[in-house]
């Protein structure tokens, strides 16, 4: 009766260590992806840096539009619009993907890592 009782607490037991160590791992893990995350932000930041270079570029285009003969003030305003729009939406987008924790959730796997450990 002895046997039996510590077989069955050392194969419970051995279980449930196997189990807090896989949500252990797994809480690492996404600790990482976290950490990770937060270090992209300070690439992005360096992409700041970037931005301000294609804002030169685009005060050049200012320039060029500005002082192209022959073209109407309206069709000039209708360029700055599109240009500035441009500039605007794109970075927002790239980052709102980058940052966003459902989509490095997935990416990452972990969705699926959940989904067998529970």
């Amino acid at each position: 009766m002895k046997s039996l009782f510590w077989h069955l607490l050392q194969t419970f037991g051995i279980k449930a260590a196997k189990t807090e160590l896989r949500r252990q791992s797994l809480l690492v893990y996404l600790r990482f992806l976290r950490g990770l995350r937060k270090s992209i932000v300070g690439v992005l930041l360096l992409s700041v840096l970037f931005q301000l270079m294609v804002l030169g570029l685009v005060g050049t285009l200012v320039a060029v539009v500005a002082l192209w003969p022959g073209l109407e003030l309206e069709l000039r305003l209708e360029i700055f619009a599109g240009v500035s729009l441009v500039l605007f939406l794109a970075p927002l987008f790239c980052f709102g993907i980058l940052l966003s924790d459902r989509a490095w959730y997935r990416a990452s796997g972990a969705a699926n890592l959940i989904e067998q450990k529970t």
